[in-house]
């Protein structure tokens, strides 16, 4: 039945009678041609309202501009996707969090991975891109329960082996194993057969294998898992005595390992492969980033002095074979800035964040990532120098350049997000500090794991936050938690642990149990 403006509001039932579940062919008042699919599309209208409790276009607009603005709407414009309506709905996101007993941030973590390609496929504007009947709709809800491949999602190899490495990371370190001994007997025994130059690219596309998907594979939650660990390990075992004729690909895999281990925390790992990447050197761009890589690595270690030669280093190879204004460039003048951060030289650090800032927008523009990356660092600095007003100007801009990524789980959103509640805390505006605090830590906790660094420095954070306030019963777990938490990852004398340890005295001092600082105060290294 073609769409007239009686019809629109008053037939086909009183699902379908809303303008919000129309399908394209059903706006199209010549269009005679509605079967099944139509349905298909209002049946997705009705999943996106069940996933995030709202229409997919606001009623509101929809409805503001007469018949024909509803029909081109309907027509002409992609629904955004529920992840990214779900940022914008402020207050209200929460309430829907709530009323599906769960967190935003959990609620957006699964919107935005595969949940949500559903009710996009159900909605697309042509028909045959759509399911193709009710029944195929729900095998694909069934698929997204079993961890299947979606029908909805990438019709590409790459993303059914994702998959298939998620449910089987235990035979990782087999596959690991056996990929590596393959390349290097394919450099061997292809060699003569292919070319020196065909040889190359069979490695290199083993290579992406290893590095796109299988390294990736792990999620930073699980990297406690010996599986995953062990694919690392088993990749590293092999590669030493493989990859003869291929140093480009071989320093490509080290740097992907590299980041692999750092990423988990395991700083010794990582530093020992980022090095073999550096010392092999075939790519200049690779070159350039693994030495940035290893600049940060000696940060999160801990040392500074090491860190800042490195950084140094690393800036100058980056100008010299790529230029100032190459982004590789700039992320290294990133690392440097943040050392001059940590080491208290405010006005060096300033400098460089601003320079780096004016060179990003002039050449990406002001939502780049690299932009809103130096301006979330710059607003760190004025934190550290007590000018928060000016801070607190940068990141709310950031919020509004950038209101698809607002997820506590991301890495650079959940640092902007609690130096947002650090700037509340530091003004008093306590009950609108600890709610993002806390939602911060969720995020972290689930997206790179309890163990991680940032997870360990956001517990800290929430803890003096409840110190300072007097709130000791509060505060003692989460510094139990992130005392634990370092020593086991950084070793009882980095900088990191002993903060948290002194940081713990303190609150049994002021809490008035000196027994209890007595006994960690025992616990800190002793000093020659």
């Amino acid at each position: 039945m073609p769409l007239t403006e009686r019809t629109l509001f008053t037939e086909r039932g009183q699902l379908l009678g809303t303008p919000e579940y129309m399908s394209p062919e059903q706006a199209d008042m010549a269009n005679e041609d509605i079967d099944t699919r139509s349905d298909i599309y209002s049946l997705g209208v009705l999943l996106y309202v069940l996933l995030i409790g709202v229409l997919p276009f606001d009623s509101d607009t929809l409805r503001g501009g007469g018949i024909e603005h509803i029909r081109k709407i309907i027509r002409e414009n992609d629904p955004k996707t529920p992840s990214t309506r779900l940022t914008m709905l402020g207050e209200e996101a929460r309430k829907v969090a709530e009323n599906r007993r769960t967190e935003i941030a959990t609620l957006a973590k699964y919107l935005h991975k595969e949940l949500e390609w559903i009710p996009l496929k159900a909605m697309r504007k042509k028909r045959m891109d759509r399911y193709r009947s009710a029944s195929e709709l729900a095998d694909d809800i069934e698929n997204y329960l079993n961890s299947e491949p979606l029908i909805a999602g990438p019709l590409g190899s790459g993303y059914k082996l994702k998959k298939f490495v998620r449910r089987n990371r235990t035979l990782l370190v087999g596959i690991a194993a056996v990929l590596v001994v393959f390349i290097g007997g394919l450099i061997a025994s292809s060699i003569f057969a292919i070319g020196k130059v065909r040889a190359r690219t069979e490695a290199q596309a083993i290579s992406n294998l290893l590095t796109e998907v299988v390294i990736p594979a792990a999620n930073p939650i699980k990297s406690q898992n010996e599986s995953i660990l062990s694919v690392l390990d088993a990749i590293s075992t092999e590669l030493e005595d493989k990859f003869e004729g291929t140093l480009p690909v071989k320093a490509e895999i080290h740097h992907k390992l590299g980041q692999a281990y750092w990423r988990y925390g395991h700083l010794d790992k990582a530093e020992e492969h980022i090095k073999h990447a550096i010392q092999i050197g075939e790519i200049p761009e690779l070159k350039v980033h693994a030495l940035g890589t290893l600049g940060h690595i000696y940060i999160d270690k801990g040392r500074l002095d090491k860190a800042e030669l490195q950084c140094l280093d690393a800036v100058e190879w980056g100008q010299r074979l790529l230029g100032a204004e190459h982004v590789r460039t700039l992320w290294n003048m990133n690392a440097l800035a943040l050392l001059y951060m940590d080491q208290k030289r405010y006005e060096e650090s300033e400098s460089l964040f601003l320079e780096m800032l004016q060179i990003s927008l002039r050449l990406f523009g002001e939502v780049h990532a690299t932009s809103w990356l130096f301006r979330g660092n710059l607003a760190n600095v004025y934190i550290r120098q007590g000018r928060y007003d000016e801070a607190e100007r940068l990141l709310l801009r950031l919020k509004e350049l950038r209101p698809d990524i607002v997820h506590f789980g991301e890495w650079h959103m959940a640092s902007y997000m609690q130096d947002l509640a650090t700037i509340y805390a530091k003004q008093g505006r306590f009950d609108e500090a600890e709610p993002i605090f806390l939602k911060v830590l969720e995020g972290r906790s689930m997206k790179r794991g309890n163990a991680h660094r940032d997870t360990l420095r956001t517990l800290q954070t929430i803890a003096d936050f409840y110190k300072d306030q007097q709130r000791y019963e509060k505060a003692e777990p989460f510094m139990i938690r992130a005392v634990w938490g370092r020593r086991s990852t950084l070793g009882d004398e980095h900088p990191d642990t002993l903060e948290s340890i002194n940081n713990l005295i303190e609150l049994y001092e002021a809490w008035e149990k000196p027994e209890k600082a007595t006994e960690w105060r025992a616990k800190l290294p002793k000093v020659n």
